[in-house]
């Protein structure tokens, strides 16, 4: 899948639209957006659900920027956590390879996967990830991601079950004009 306007209309929340939006101008003719061009004013709107990733190993995913959305669900501070460590176990490999190949790539990611709250209620979530070149080369890559609840209860004061998170079932790579990963 490419980074264009089929691509565009197939989101399905303003939240992932609106980064898509701000990244695309951060990285002006540039394949990727450099983090020193990111500007927070350009997705305020939306903050409470972005999160960003320092890509060290394929092991080694760190948050770097936790969503304050992200946070309540987890029920715990999320900044310098392994993303691997809040995984399911069976989820862990899947995940390590999707985020080290949109960081290597560089590409994007996108899919949708349920979410099973405490009360026992589902919720559709939508999550796009999209690459981001660190201010400096000997930094760790960096992805961006946003994710946006699209079905179910609307209830804040409901934690997610434990601090797991799930992985799409449904997840593509996105070409952001450097390719897409060799999935071999």
């Amino acid at each position: 899948m490419r980074l264009d306007r089929h691509f565009l209309q197939e989101l399905q929340s303003d939240t992932c639209r609106a980064l898509v939006g701000a990244w695309m101008v951060w990285r002006g003719d540039q394949v990727i957006a450099r983090r020193q061009d990111m500007r927070l004013e350009d997705i305020k709107t939306i903050l409470p659900f972005v999160t960003l990733f320092d890509v060290i190993s394929p092991q080694v995913i760190n948050i770097r920027l936790a969503s304050s959305e992200q946070e309540r669900m987890s029920d715990r501070p999320l900044k310098g956590v392994n993303v691997l460590d809040i995984t399911a176990p069976e989820d862990r490999e899947v995940r390590a390879q999707r985020m080290w190949r949109m960081a290597q790539q560089p590409c994007g990611g996108w899919g949708g996967f349920q979410h099973r709250l405490n009360s026992g209620l589902d919720v559709t979530v939508e999550a796009l990830t999209l690459p981001m070149r660190p201010a400096q080369a000997e930094q760790p890559k960096q992805l961006i991601t946003a994710m946006a609840r699209l079905v179910g209860p609307d209830r804040h004061d409901e934690p997610q079950r434990g601090p797991v998170l799930n992985v799409s079932q449904n997840y593509r790579f996105i070409d952001v004009g450097a390719g897409l990963p060799d999935l071999a």
